[in-house]
């Protein structure tokens, strides 16, 4: 299984960048910290990290994270029924 972990410092303006170095590298699972931008006047939706070959699952809290799995995995979320605020 190939992976790939980043923190990308804000992920909207690097979309294209991130997207290129997926299909070039063609890991299994993608992690990304810090999606969220620091100063802006705009709220970011959990749909501007979508891409087509892989399920998104995105994390909105603090500085935001998504991670990505192969569509070919069949991933789903796992919510548990007890957690603390930094693991939900």
């Amino acid at each position: 299984m190939k992976c790939m972990y980043t923190n990308v410092d804000t992920a909207t303006n690097k979309m294209d960048e991130l997207c290129a170095r997926i299909a070039t590298a063609d890991p299994d699972v993608v992690g990304i910290t810090e999606i969220k931008p620091k100063n802006s006047c705009r709220s970011v939706l959990p749909q501007e990290f979508h891409t087509a070959a892989y399920t998104s699952f995105v994390n909105m809290s603090g500085c935001g994270s998504v991670l990505y799995v192969k569509n070919c995995y069949h991933a789903t979320e796992f919510v548990p029924s007890v957690c603390s605020e930094a693991s939900c």
